[in-house]
């Protein structure tokens, strides 16, 4: 058994030894990356030798500010996503591996892991399901302590976070969401009356999986000898009307049969949900929360007007756009979305919003490409805004937990070691190195990163309104006033009841 022990403590120090000189500039043969603008979330400073050995190091020092503690053993089980969930791309994967296999990802996971259970004498298991909030609610109704954790999908935990069957993260001992490995803009954008039912970070890679981004075919920016958006990015002019301008610049009818379909060339593909992605990205939120934790409806307004305007200018055309909805009725699987992203590898595509998890679909796409934050509205614009997709996947605790210590122990120790080493492996290792294609690519990651999006409206959608965006494209509408007048006072009632419930749940 000793030998077992040393072995796995081994493996540990390797990997963690690997992901922190992989980590170092120069190590992956690239020349450092292209500053974006320095608008004050664009990582520009560049370090020596002695400042990169000392930034490397801090890397292994995230810890808990609480004494180790032996917990004898015990076990600590996350309830987690199956493999099946929305066609696989929003399974859990990032809690629990068997074994390493060689895989980056996989045995960061894994060290991960291993280095928690060590240290603190516990056994980290995992149990995956199709109904996560499902068999939460039917645990706390039979008043089962089943489960440490689970993770699910907003649209999921919000309604049972409404009905007091989880706990708020500022109640529970040993949890503190002021530290680094808890995602600070998720926590100001959505910690509704000042509570926190659900929450992300370090703890998992979902969220930045789901964080978006456009990718561009570098082919046909040269192919049609215009403006490079990596060009456009470091002079802080990666705005609409830009991305306007290259959209109109390359559609064509490649087998002139005088119909625009999935056998021609289009300036974007466009989800019927993604438009209000791209509205959040110029600076026009739905809603946001105000000192006290009340949502407040921001979200009309000239701005939104002009920008959504613009938008649908361009995604009602159907000679320079497509969409993937169009798509699913021809797909064998009915997936649009796989099929879409395929027409962007056959060069049939000069942009493709989406999830930045999904850029894997692109590993083999022959031509280049590249990757830019979702685009400003302005150059005057203070920051860029990525928003993160309402079908990611959150943590959050159940209220049937009777020992909330070792719950908020494990998950602080957890989030802390996951910062050490997987949040590394996944961006320094997998997605620097394996996947993105060029340095200005790397950069964009880090803008998304660093400036993520949670509005509270796309999670909860108070009256429909996160949705109403969607159903004014399906109906070619840009009556934008006379469709919120609409649903105005349902909004307001809605987030009067939300707020008003979480006020009333005593945990």
């Amino acid at each position: 058994m000793g030998g077992i022990i040393m072995l796995k403590k081994y493996f540990i120090l390797v990997f963690a030894c690997f992901i922190l000189i992989s980590a170092l500039p120069g190590c992956s043969g690239k020349q450092p990356n292209n500053p974006a603008p320095d608008d004050g979330n664009t990582k520009t400073q560049t370090r020596g030798p002695e400042e990169a050995d000392a930034a490397a190091k801090e890397k292994i020092i995230y810890a808990p500010g609480f004494e180790v503690k032996d917990w004898g053993g015990r076990e600590f089980i996350f309830l987690c996503t199956g493999p099946e969930y929305l066609y696989g791309y929003y399974e859990t994967k990032d809690i629990y591996v068997e074994q390493m296999t060689g895989e980056v990802f996989g045995d960061a996971v894994y060290s991960r892991n291993m280095a928690v259970e060590e240290k603190y004498n516990i056994a980290i298991k995992e149990i995956k399901t199709m109904n996560v909030s499902g068999d939460a609610v039917k645990a706390y109704k039979a008043n089962d302590d089943l489960y440490n954790a689970i993770f699910e999908m907003p649209h999921k935990t919000i309604p049972i976070s409404q009905s007091g069957y989880l706990l708020d993260f500022n109640t529970i001992p040993n949890v503190d969401l002021s530290q680094p490995w808890w995602d600070q803009n998720f926590k100001n954008d959505m910690s509704i009356a000042k509570k926190t039912y659900i929450m992300t970070g370090d703890i998992s890679t979902v969220d930045d999986e789901s964080t978006h981004v456009i990718f561009f075919n570098k082919k046909l920016i040269k192919d049609y000898s215009r403006t490079d958006p990596y060009e456009l990015l470091r002079n802080n002019n990666w705005v609409l009307d830009e991305y306007e301008k290259l959209i109109k610049a390359v559609s064509k009818d490649l087998n002139g049969d005088g119909v625009m379909d999935h056998n021609d060339q289009f300036g974007t593909i466009m989800g019927i949900n993604k438009p209000r992605f791209m509205m959040m990205g110029s600076g026009a939120k739905f809603s946001e929360l105000d000192g006290g934790g009340y949502p407040q409806i921001t979200f009309m307004g000239e701005k939104t007007i002009q920008v959504v305007s613009k938008l649908f200018d361009l995604y009602f055309d159907g000679n320079i756009c497509i969409f993937f909805e169009d798509l699913s009725k021809i797909d064998s699987a009915g997936n649009g979305y796989k099929l879409g992203r395929e027409l962007f590898c056959n060069d049939q595509m000069l942009f493709c919003i989406g999830e930045q998890g999904v850029i894997v679909e692109f590993r083999n796409m022959e031509s280049e490409f590249g990757i830019v934050p979702i685009p400003k509205y302005d150059s005057g614009q203070d920051r860029y805004y990525s928003p993160v997709d309402g079908t990611s996947i959150f943590l959050s605790v159940p209220g049937t937990v009777k020992d909330t210590d070792f719950t908020g122990y494990v998950l602080e120790a957890f989030a802390a070691e996951s910062k050490n080493i997987v949040t590394p492996a996944y961006y320094d290792i997998m997605m620097k190195r394996k996947y993105v294609r060029d340095d200005e690519s790397e950069t964009s990651l880090d803008i998304a990163a660093e400036t993520r999006l949670y509005d509270p409206a796309c999670y909860y959608n108070w009256g429909g309104l996160g949705d109403m965006l969607m159903h004014l494209l399906l109906a070619r509408s840009k009556d934008i006033a006379s469709s919120y007048e609409k649903i105005a006072n349902i909004v307001d009632r809605d987030v009067e009841k939300s707020y008003n419930a979480f006020l009333q749940i005593d945990n």
